[in-house]
């Protein structure tokens, strides 16, 4: 490679990625700058000053085609000709793409009929709740609602509320756990739940890829913990002997 030396990636544990060739160069592997990327955001504006594709031919690539299902459909309607596709909340219509790769993500958001577009670039496969935050400010600045993208800070405000009703069951189920009696069937059902709720974070743990280490970076440890600590409450109540037994 040549040119400027490229920035040290990071994977999903944080630990350093160098440069390398990405095998499948379809789908990316590419070398670009922001002002690369920038460049080509600009020529997909409407009216643009280029003679690759005439504006007719721009419209095509950014008109929906095929509906959006799945995680992406929470952030978008549509996939183009290359391009998620929304509307925006006074009407007009944005495309978008993001890419990641083994220690890096990057993300292109475009209003082709003003103008208006965002590129960023991280060396961190962890950079999606920075990549929502970024778009959510940029839509706000655009004085429309937070576009689709910034829908990944949901999971966040989820995995709190995650780790409090964990916490929450943890300690019901301690104190449920030294009742007198206890029915058959709740302690059944107590220890599935159990080996459920323990089973998952040390599963997780154990992937080299989730699709939960990337929108919750910081966060999925905690809620792992904390849901171990609900299965651990549950399995006192499953296991521990009745009082008075």
């Amino acid at each position: 490679m040549t040119g400027p030396a490229m920035p040290v990636g990071h994977d999903l544990r944080a630990r350093p990625v160098g440069p390398y060739i990405y095998p499948g160069r379809g789908s990316g592997g590419m070398f670009a700058t922001a002002g690369d990327i920038t460049r080509l955001a600009a020529a997909s504006m409407a009216g643009a000053d280029q003679t690759v594709l005439s504006e007719s031919g721009i419209a095509t690539l950014h008109r929906p085609a095929v509906a959006v299902g799945g995680l992406f459909g929470f952030a978008a309607e549509a996939y183009g000709l290359g391009h998620f596709t929304e509307t925006l909340s006074d009407g007009r219509h944005a495309v978008w793409h993001g890419g990641q790769r083994h220690g890096w993500m990057s993300h292109m958001h475009l209003v082709p009929e003003s103008g208006d577009g965002i590129v960023i670039l991280s060396n961190s496969q962890r950079a999606w709740p920075l990549l929502a935050a970024l778009v959510r400010e940029w839509s706000e600045s655009l004085g429309v609602a937070p576009v689709g993208m910034a829908r990944v800070l949901w999971a966040e405000t989820a995995a709190r509320i995650a780790i409090a009703l964990a916490l929450v069951v943890a300690f019901f189920a301690a104190r449920v756990a030294y009742a007198r009696r206890r029915p058959h069937t709740l302690r059944i059902a107590a220890g599935i739940v159990a080996t459920v709720l323990i089973g998952w974070p040390l599963w997780a743990a154990a992937q080299n890829y989730l699709f939960l280490f990337s929108i919750l970076p910081g966060l999925w440890p905690w809620l792992g913990a904390a849901s171990g600590v609900a299965g651990l409450g549950l399995a006192s109540l499953a296991l521990m002997p009745e009082r008075g037994r």
